[in-house]
């Protein structure tokens, strides 16, 4: 089975009450989870049974009582669960500046535990991790570009992902020429939000449509000129 995904959820069970702040905190760590799952799916590293890593947090994993055997394991959904310490209201009290580095800090520790216990490609997702924070915790890919007219016309859709948000640009160039370049979605940081919204980029006539995975537009826009000639 390929690895492919990692996660961040705050415990449900002990923390039932409090669903938005729970949604939070899993919303924060999206730009640094997707990330390096995105990266895992590069490696194409082949697992013990699992296709992603889901860090539970529990104000104390090491209590039995809130993780059953005190063991990490792989699920039934597939998953390989890893209990790690997380205080909902400490969370709360970190500044927006501080909060990439806690979860760099929660996932490094994570990652280490769950190498005891499991095969876990620990070296690759590190050095991944490393890199995310050297270049300041920007996560941002792009997700399709297209040439038309022998590649007078390039289309470019870029994602990004911060703390709070994800978002989605499109760039046109003209002749290697910027003419365009907007966001044009923007969801809450988390793949299901934004998945299937988009998916291709057409031209017909002097516009260009952004079209979703239902063929349907989501956005277009019209060149301010076509060239004559290629």
């Amino acid at each position: 089975m390929i690895l492919k995904d990692i996660y961040f959820q705050v415990n449900p069970v002990e923390y039932a009450d409090r669903d938005d702040d729970r949604l939070y905190a899993r919303d924060a760590s999206r730009h640094i989870c997707n990330y390096l799952g995105r990266s895992l799916r590069e490696l194409k590293f082949e697992s013990n049974g699992y296709n992603r890593i889901v860090f539970n947090g529990f104000k104390n994993p090491d209590n039995p009582a809130n993780y059953p055997d005190n063991q990490f394991g792989i699920n039934s959904a597939k998953a390989l669960v890893v209990p790690v310490k997380f205080d909902l209201d400490e969370f709360k009290r970190l500044g927006a500046t501080e909060i990439s580095n806690f979860f760099y800090s929660l996932l490094t520790d994570g990652l280490k535990m769950a190498a005891k216990f499991e095969n876990i490609p620990l070296d690759a997702v590190l050095s991944a991790l490393d890199l995310l924070r050297k270049g300041n915790y920007i996560n941002s890919w792009i997700f399709k570009k297209k040439n038309f007219m022998a590649g007078t016309i390039k289309c470019s859709l870029v994602c990004s992902m911060d703390l709070s948000n994800f978002h989605l640009r499109l760039t046109i160039e003209l002749k290697s020429n910027v003419v365009f370049d907007k966001e044009i979605l923007t969801t809450a940081p988390d793949e299901i939000s934004y998945y299937r919204k988009f998916n291709d980029i057409v031209l017909s006539g002097n516009e260009v449509f952004v079209l979703d995975y239902f063929k349907e537009p989501i956005f277009k826009t019209v060149l301010p000129a076509l060239p004559t000639s290629i």
